[in-house]
């Protein structure tokens, strides 16, 4: 149950992060450019840190070639809006390669630039975020990016491009499933292991995809429960002696519309 709610918890958030947009509170280009990548709360943090600059004080302390040494110093205040000590901040800036890091380590720790950083870079009248420090997992996009994500540069083009990125949309449609329940957890990750043990043994791999050759070719409406005896589900208990039992559920149901568990067909 609290999978399940965690997962529609996700998914409302990533429809609002592409349906919904917050206002904004500055001219700011940086502003004005984070709000078309971050989700609703990750742009909402960064608004935080953009709205405290104002109490943020950048002064050059050292030169060293192309790396500026700035000193920032940020006045702090009480509840009552009574100044407090300020605090003082080293942030390192490096002009030629757009490379900010402040001592306090906020961007280590949370993924986006803090105040300090965000201020020496104002005031190196640099408008937009390097794009190094927009990172993937906080881009309302993440989840597309990861799907389709192809990190090969082989020379066989389109063809492995094409594999790379069914695969991957296949595979993360199976987390998605995988996560509503504990059930479909286990018997996800139970499925997955068995893949990957299969396709590691050769001699597993050639038996299976000779099976399933020749299912497939045979396949036909009134002919599926051979099909599936084929590939390794057994009948009676119909439990899977193989993970080509995937396989067949792209032809019966394209991952996720009818699956067996531990001896028990429970449709989704």
């Amino acid at each position: 149950m609290v999978l399940r709610t965690k997962y529609e918890l996700e998914a409302k958030a990533d429809f609002d992060s592409f349906h919904k947009s917050r206002p904004t509170v500055s001219d700011s280009h940086m502003e004005q450019q984070l709000s078309k990548i971050y989700t609703l709360s990750m742009f909402e943090k960064f608004q935080h840190e953009l709205k405290a600059t104002i109490y943020c004080q950048v002064s050059l302390l050292k030169l060293d070639g192309s790396i500026s040494t700035f000193e920032v110093r940020e006045c702090t205040y009480t509840g009552d809006d009574e100044r407090n000590h300020d605090k003082y901040y080293e942030v390192l800036y490096h002009v030629s390669e757009f490379e900010v890091q402040c001592i306090c380590g906020f961007f280590q720790f949370t993924g986006i630039l803090c105040r300090h950083a965000l201020s020496v870079l104002s005031s190196q009248q640099v408008y937009e975020v390097p794009s190094q420090y927009i990172l993937n997992r906080w881009r309302k996009d993440f989840k597309l990016l990861y799907a389709l994500e192809c990190s090969s540069k082989d020379v066989y083009g389109n063809k492995h491009i094409e594999q790379y990125d069914s695969l991957s949309k296949h595979c993360l449609r199976l987390v998605e499933i995988g996560m509503v329940s504990d059930e479909k957890y286990q018997l996800a990750l139970k499925l997955v292991r068995e893949v990957e043990r299969s396709l590691l043994d050769e001699n597993i791999f050639q038996d299976l995809h000779s099976r399933l050759v020749s299912s497939v070719t045979r396949l036909t409406g009134s002919d599926e429960n051979h099909a599936a005896s084929q590939v390794g589900i057994v009948d009676g208990d119909k439990t899977p002696s193989s993970v080509w039992f995937l396989a067949l559920g792209e032809f019966k149901c394209q991952w996720g519309m009818s699956v067996v568990i531990l001896g028990n067909e429970a449709d989704e």
